[in-house]
């Protein structure tokens, strides 16, 4: 009886450490909060710590791959994917071929090393017990969960988790998702008038919290659209995503005050904005130039510093394009005002790629001064690497879409060929 009794104890004390732990789950949802802000290296460390605390699921290493892949670090990309794929060989296959697809590695069917343990439930709670109360520290706490996770992975397996079963959550109604979208358009609209007051001119601080609100903002955008589609686990992280823009805004308000009192609330910048995103572009000191060229000519338009950035890393951002069919560029509309509905962009909206537009045959005709040529005179000479040539361009795109045209070809081909087999 003495002996049950410290054996249980020991399982105890072990539980109550693990509570005091985060879990891998937390950790993965900052990682993706990161990862939708475009901080990949940030989101890689968390999905790194994920996998650490949970290294028996699949999500963790397929996450890793996608940041990996973002940082450009192909070989350990690949290698994420791969041990995704073995440590699950159903989950994700159709994406997971796709990727391998594009990182030149091929797809392989991966193998099962799933394992498990006849041992008795009570040796389990000795060696955590063993193990938890040696030390609390992150190091062998990790060693904790590792040696725990190989005693629960085929149970694991057996069922797929929440995470990963979006159609088990319902889809919010219109009723519920309203308040979510007049939120964000109320917010855009103060966080527009912040920029149309930055034309008074540039603050650092008003632009890093301008900067923050416009990150939170495109979060709980990105929420919206997961929420209509059932695919948002917790639709509360909407509403704290828009409570954390608008405090941004609203520390950018007083800051204004402070500088131009009464102007900043009714200041109107320039009509100038980022030809890719529609970024509002109140300053030639915001704004750089990018040239986009190709056998009909060359054009220079303005771009805000993401885009920018984006050009010069060899990922050329699309183009926003507006009222559906017609496809006309966001500059063409006189309604549209670019301090705000960058934040808040319009439901016929769409985006477009850069080559796309450019090659469709119909010119756009404001791109010869496009955000007025004043605004783009004073930008300066085009920077090296933020030069866009649109036939490459065109050419890279339609061939990666047909390799991954033949990646989903070969992966359809397999399940119909395998589905009747054992």
């Amino acid at each position: 009886m003495t002996w049950n009794r410290a054996v249980m104890l020991m399982v105890l004390v072990a539980g109550a450490l693990a509570f005091a732990q985060p879990s891998a789950d937390q950790v993965y949802e900052e990682g993706k909060a990161l990862y939708d802000a475009k901080n990949y290296a940030g989101a890689l460390q968390k999905f790194d710590e994920a996998a650490a605390l949970d290294p028996s699921k699949a999500r963790w290493q397929y996450n890793r791959g996608l940041a990996l892949k973002k940082l450009k670090r192909n070989e350990e990309s690949r290698a994420a994917f791969m041990k995704s794929r073995e440590l699950d060989p159903g989950y994700k296959r159709g994406e997971i071929d796709e990727k391998l697809n594009e990182l030149g590695g091929g797809s392989s069917g991966g193998s099962d090393s799933s394992g498990g343990c006849d041992g008795p439930a009570v040796l389990i709670g000795l060696v955590i017990a063993a193990i938890g109360l040696a030390s609390v520290g992150g190091v062998l706490w990790k060693a904790l969960k590792a040696i725990f996770s190989l005693f629960v992975t085929t149970s694991e397996k057996k069922a797929p988790s929440r995470d990963d079963a979006p159609s088990e959550r319902p889809k919010l109604t219109v009723d519920q998702l309203g308040p979510m979208s007049r939120r964000i358009q109320e917010q855009a609209r103060a966080l527009g008038q912040v920029e149309h007051a930055l034309s008074l001119g540039e603050d650092a601080e008003v632009r890093r919290d301008a900067d923050r609100a416009a990150t939170n903002l495109a979060t709980a955008r990105k929420g919206v659209l997961s929420a209509a589609r059932g695919e948002l686990r917790r639709p509360e992280e909407v509403h704290q995503a828009i409570d954390r823009a608008a405090a941004a805004i609203k520390e950018a308000q007083a800051r204004l005050v402070v500088l131009h009192g009464d102007r900043a609330s009714s200041a109107k910048g320039p009509r100038a904005g980022c030809f890719f995103c529609a970024r509002a572009l109140p300053s030639p000191k915001f704004g750089e130039s990018v040239q986009l060229r190709s056998s009909k000519g060359v054009t220079t338009v303005a771009a805000c510093p993401t885009c920018a950035r984006r050009v010069a890393t060899g990922t050329p951002p699309p183009v926003l394009m507006v009222d559906g069919d017609q496809r006309r560029h966001w500059s063409e509309l006189d309604e549209f005002d670019p301090y705000v509905e960058a934040h808040a962009p319009p439901s016929t909206s769409v985006e477009v790629p850069a080559w796309n537009v450019m090659n469709a045959g119909a010119a756009i005709p404001s791109l010869a001064t496009f955000a007025g040529g004043a605004v783009l005179g004073a930008l300066g000479a085009v920077a090296a690497g933020r030069i866009i040539n649109l036939d490459n361009l065109k050419e890279s795109s339609l061939a990666s879409a047909a390799a991954e045209a033949t990646a989903r070809a070969a992966t359809s081909r397999r399940t119909t060929e395998y589905s009747d087999h054992s």
